[in-house]
């Protein structure tokens, strides 16, 4: 046990939780072309992609492995990172951290199984044990013992007919100096649940420390850079080369790198996003190949020595649906990579100058575009399209750059109450009218988009921190919730998004209409003293959603038609509660920044228009 922290508590969801700590290797591709100041070494190079997948386990099989520690080794290189964090890296400094951070959580453990077999979903009494042990009602929002009928989102994928039942996946993106370890109970909780997530470790220069393996684990070993699934499962591979078999990747910042011209802070935040779509791009080719029968060959080139039973998990993947979801700068990452992808087709020499000019406009969903500069103007977009069903933002960055605002999937927006509660200026204009602006933008287009402010909770309400140590967390952090209840509340929203995706029923929340068009401070204590306990609107204010599903029913009812929302008021005073506005066109762009009303979207809200 941890002398000063709290030990991670076991998940709360049906189902036994494993965990593949995978490490793959990739193309070798140059996102960018910065090179490290000390050694001249690439710094934007993606070798390999490291994540660690979270799924629901067989119950009876036996773990032979420990637990995954929740500090990542070694303790050396985290304490480097974070003191580079604060500008005071240095031999003692480093070792100080270092030390530290293993007297504080050293020895605390992630409450999953190693290496253990998929649970099977066609399993008898899966969904009845589900039902049995959670019930049966989606009425009661806030309660944790009925907040889902488990088990409903596999029947209900399968009813078109396919033979297997498939799991959702969820590809989940951390934040800045974070790792893939500070979200293992917001994982595990979904994994216990009934979902796949696969958690990626950036390597990007934004998290703490990182150690990249290639090739095994040995100097000079010949590296698979290209792997290919045929038949049942056999690689075949292709473009090896020599390389390092290790190195690490810590915090750097711009004065860290050379390049030409300088890197100026936003410049280094297009270079990392981009790299981290990279990442995101080919932890879903793992995936994929998963899913296509070839787990044999992930395996074998896993540098980490996990997955032995992964050839099982063919099949078994919702892969074409999947739900891509980040935190802070993650969540930044997540919102930009939905944006429609560019084309892989490099531009002729004689097309270079209309290349460069077209990266600052908007690219058409209609027709392909020329590739974009590596640091483009505008939000990098995606050279892989990717399965993208829905996207999940949790406290979307405030410094991170501007937000992507051509969200063609249904969109859930989670801030945190600290996030929602503190003013900050972002791009010109208020962060939360830009978050809001965009969430409405989506709505506009999608017909499904949800803006909401979890109250009670601080910025790190859905990682581990708050419950390895409540008493620190909470006294800086003005959190006030109950740590474990504050993941569980977001783990409730997730759920309920990650099921109207699949299955396209709202339910629980997601049903609810808009509370509060803006964040409104002043009644949080007469509705803690004036509702019950389990009410929800003590926990929640929801600022951006489609009608209330008992108001659109009513309206149908009375023959004025379907597809009508509530319009919310945004930036410029347009749009006030109660004015109705068919779901019609609108013209994507890619940013939303700074400017009164929505900036360059155009939204036809019947007699009002903005520009």
């Amino acid at each position: 046990m941890p002398t000063l922290s709290k030990e991670l508590p076991p998940y709360t969801g049906p189902y036994r939780v494993g965990a593949i700590d995978i490490e793959a290797p990739c193309d070798g591709r140059l996102v960018h072309a910065a090179t490290y100041l000390h050694d001249g070494e690439a710094a934007f190079q993606l070798d390999t992609v490291l994540f660690t997948v979270y799924y629901p386990a067989d119950a009876d099989a036996p773990s032979t492995k420990p637990r995954h520690r929740w500090l990542l080794e070694p303790a050396r290189l985290r304490g480097e990172g974070f003191a580079r964090f604060v500008n005071i890296s240095n031999w003692v400094v480093d070792r100080i951290f270092a030390f530290f951070l293993w007297a504080l959580v050293g020895s605390i453990r992630i409450p999953a199984d190693v290496d253990v077999p998929l649970r099977d979903p066609d399993a008898s009494g899966s969904v009845s044990d589900a039902r049995s042990r959670f019930g049966s009602s989606r009425l009661d929002v806030s309660s944790a013992s009925t907040e889902h009928l488990l088990g409903t989102h596999l029947e209900r994928a399968n009813d078109s007919g396919g033979s297997t039942i498939r799991y959702p996946v969820v590809v989940f993106s951390h934040g800045m100096a974070a790792s893939r370890t500070d979200y293992t109970q917001l994982c595990g909780e979904l994994a216990s649940r009934g979902y796949i997530v696969a958690a990626i470790e950036h390597r990007d220069g934004s998290g703490p420390g990182s150690v990249v393996r290639r090739g095994g684990g040995r100097q000079g070993t010949v590296l698979p850079t290209d792997i290919h699934t045929h038949g049942h499962g056999h690689g075949h591979i292709h473009r090896h080369k020599r390389v390092r078999s290790m190195r690490n990747v810590l915090h750097f910042s711009s004065h860290h790198l050379q390049h030409s011209p300088p890197l100026d802070k936003e410049a280094l935040q297009r270079a990392q996003l981009a790299f981290r779509q990279a990442e995101m791009e080919e932890t879903v080719r793992v995936l994929r190949m998963l899913n296509a029968g070839g787990g044999h060959s992930v395996f074998r080139h896993n540098s980490r020595g996990e997955g032995t039973h992964l050839a099982g998990w063919r099949g078994r993947l919702d892969i074409e649906r999947m739900v891509l979801a980040g935190h802070s700068y993650g969540a930044t990452g997540a919102l930009r990579a939905c944006a429609p992808p560019e084309d892989p087709t490099p531009p002729s020499d004689s097309a270079s100058q209309s290349a460069s000019a077209s990266a600052s406009t908007p690219a058409s969903t209609s027709q392909s575009t020329p590739s974009i500069p590596t640091i483009p103007a505008v939000p990098p977009r995606p050279i892989r399209p990717l399965p993208i069903a829905g996207c999940i933002a949790l406290d979307p960055g405030k410094a991170s750059g501007p937000l992507n605002a051509d969200i063609p999937v249904p969109l859930l927006i989670i801030h945190s109450h600290s996030w929602s509660r503190k003013i900050s200026l972002f791009m010109g204009r208020p962060h939360f009218d830009v978050v809001r602006d965009l969430a409405l933008a989506c709505l506009r287009r999608t017909g499904a988009a949800w803006f909401m402010t979890s109250l009670g909770t601080s910025h790190p309400s859905c990682t581990d921190a708050p419950i390895i140590q409540p008493l620190i967390l909470g006294w800086a952090t003005g959190a006030t919730i109950e740590a474990r209840e504050g993941v569980l509340q977001y783990v409730r929203r997730i759920q309920e998004f990650i099921d109207y995706v699949i299955v396209g029923e709202r339910w629980g929340l997601l049903a609810k209409g808009v509370t509060h068009e803006a964040y409104r401070e002043e009644v949080l204590v007469p509705w803690k003293k004036f509702y019950g306990p389990r009410d929800w609107k003590k926990d929640w204010q929801i600022h951006v959603a489609p009608e209330d599903e008992a108001e659109r029913r009513s309206r149908s009812a009375s023959g004025r038609g379907t597809g009508v929302g509530k319009a919310v008021s945004v930036g410029g005073g347009i749009g006030e509660r109660g004015d109705d506005f068919e779901l019609g066109e609108m013209r994507p762009v890619s940013t939303i920044e700074g400017s009164s009303g929505y900036g360059d979207v155009e939204v036809d809200l019947g007699h009002r228009r903005s520009i």
